[in-house]
């Protein structure tokens, strides 16, 4: 009888301690799910970020040099130059919102993003085409004029965009009409 009792004893302080150890595992699984809940929200929060039409003004903020802009894209035309190629003529207006000045073409940038299927390529700007992104914007003024991409990628989209802060958190996309 008392080997039996010693067995019964051991037996349920070995499911009372297998009970308590599961109850972490479980608990930390459930931190694990948590955490990774939260991961897919974020990234969700992310891919929802608003998209803005030709005609939108946003409030931007330069998240490599910590200064708020305001953007908008005021017309879009896709045209093709002289050699065939398709080119996109952005006109935008930038306008710093900031306490101190700064010259636009070295503080901020805008890629066309070509879509096609899941591929996604960014195209830089032909500078050049758009003076006065390179004169100091003192704060309140403001700026138009053309950003121009040529790329015979252009004409393969399945949707176009002109992404502010590209692959930052503080991105900001204007999803531009294909004409095709």
């Amino acid at each position: 009888m008392k080997k039996f009792l010693f067995f019964l004893i051991l037996m349920v302080g070995l499911i009372i301690a297998g009970c308590s150890d599961d109850t972490k595992d479980q608990s930390g699984n459930n931190d694990s799910s948590n955490q990774q809940a939260e991961t897919e929200q974020t990234s969700n929060e992310k891919s929802e970020k608003e998209v803005y039409e030709v005609g939108d003004t946003a409030q931007l903020h330069s998240g490599t040099y910590g200064f708020p802009f305001v953007a908008t894209v005021n017309s879009y035309k896709l045209k093709t130059n002289s050699n065939g190629v398709p080119t996109s003529v952005i006109n935008v207006t930038i306008k710093n919102t900031n306490k101190d000045a700064f010259i636009p073409k070295n503080k901020i940038s805008a890629q066309v993003l070509v879509k096609d299927g899941d591929h996604t390529l960014s195209l830089n700007a032909k500078r050049d085409k758009f003076n006065a992104l390179s004169k100091k914007l003192k704060p309140g003024e403001e700026i138009t004029g053309n950003l121009v991409y040529s790329s015979s990628y252009i004409k393969e989209a399945d949707k176009l965009f002109l992404a502010y802060e590209y692959m930052s958190t503080e991105e900001t996309r204007w999803k531009l009409p294909l004409e095709k």
